[in-house]
């Protein structure tokens, strides 16, 4: 991973060539709309500014410990990201891919 930038969005990985970004999410086995988010949206709220040019993003899910992610979780992240964002392609999480730590 190494060209990708670390620095312009601080807990982000942004790659210019593809204007893709990558944010690392913390995952709670019960997300709900309170907490889900509260740790990256300080990163969500300087990313909106720019999402205009953005062609993809991708998360990180983030584990306290090993446990498997179920898909219903991993589409509740995507979609929570997605409506924050409040733009049309990347809207209920479409074309938001999710990784796991284990994927990179």
């Amino acid at each position: 991973m190494s060209d990708w930038d670390v620095k312009k969005y601080p807990g982000a990985f942004w790659k210019e060539s593809s204007l893709e970004l990558r944010i690392a999410v913390p995952v709670w086995r019960e997300p709900n709309e309170c907490n889900a988010l509260a740790s990256i949206r300080p990163l969500l709220e300087s990313i909106k500014p720019n999402i205009g040019f953005l062609r993809g993003i991708a998360i990180i899910l983030v584990t306290l410990d090993d446990h498997p992610i179920a898909n219903d979780v991993v589409t509740r992240y995507t979609s929570l990201i997605g409506r924050f964002l409040r733009l049309p392609r990347f809207f209920a999480g479409e074309n938001i891919s999710a990784l796991r730590l284990s994927e990179l």
